[in-house]
């Protein structure tokens, strides 16, 4: 099932969040307004802020960005499925060596069931291009519907005749991400077609990942302009 096909459901916000903290789960926060995404991971909650610890290096000078009430969009991952939750930053970021950052306690959190690996809905803004490459040597243009780690979910732009446990190779592009994957049909339905990734070298999962991190992204965004987060200066 993917991300497009299932409705978001609402959790027990507070009892949730709480574990993530005990358990310093990873998260992805992403500030559309700085054109920038950061790893970061549960470190405090209480009933006015969530705190996390931004894994990667923010220098001093870009950390006076984060200013209070700046939209920020929050995803991660546990149990098969995947969480998100839109809000806004509740103070201005801490001095340590790590930087912390805390956002004010979203008012509604939502997941979607996963059985393996979670398929993130491709929009066009993200910009994938992917090719379908059959044992004949045809190549096939096909827009990518979602993505994950695991497999895609194409559609082709020109009639395509495969049957389930066809091995074809899936060539994605994407910005300077280039990645090269042989993959199975997985399932038919309609003029769509689901593939499941043979594993790849390390070199292409690295690109694939990235790819899918990219596509992430663009869904996230979409999300918090779809439910922004109350202004709470008024």
């Amino acid at each position: 099932m993917s991300l497009a096909q299932s409705k978001p459901h609402t959790y027990r916000v507070i009892e949730l969040l709480a574990e993530c903290v005990v358990e310093r789960l990873p998260a992805r926060l992403i500030f559309d307004a700085l054109a920038l995404s950061l790893q970061g991971r549960f470190s405090v909650k209480s009933s006015r802020r969530v705190t996390f610890e931004i894994l990667q290096h923010v220098p001093p000078a870009e950390r006076t960005l984060f200013t209070p009430d700046l939209p920020c969009c929050v995803s991660f991952f546990r149990d098969g499925r995947c969480y998100f939750f839109v809000s806004r930053v509740a103070a201005n970021p801490g001095k340590g060596k790590r930087m912390t950052l805390a956002l004010l306690p979203p008012c509604a959190l939502a997941f979607v069931e996963q059985r393996h690996a979670v398929r993130i809905p491709v929009l066009a803004s993200a910009g994938l291009f992917a090719e379908i490459e059959t044992s004949r040597g045809d190549l096939i243009r096909a827009l990518p519907i979602d993505i994950s780690e695991g497999g895609i979910q194409l559609e082709p732009i020109c009639a395509l005749d495969l049957e389930l446990g066809t091995e074809v190779t899936v060539r994605l592009r994407l910005d300077e991400e280039r990645a090269d994957l042989r993959a199975k049909v997985h399932y038919h339905r309609g003029s769509r077609y689901g593939f499941s990734f043979v594993p790849p070298t390390s070199a292409t999962h690295r690109a694939l990942r990235a790819m899918v991190q990219i596509a992430e992204e663009h869904w996230l965004v979409s999300l918090g302009q779809a439910a922004a987060p109350p202004d709470r200066r008024r």
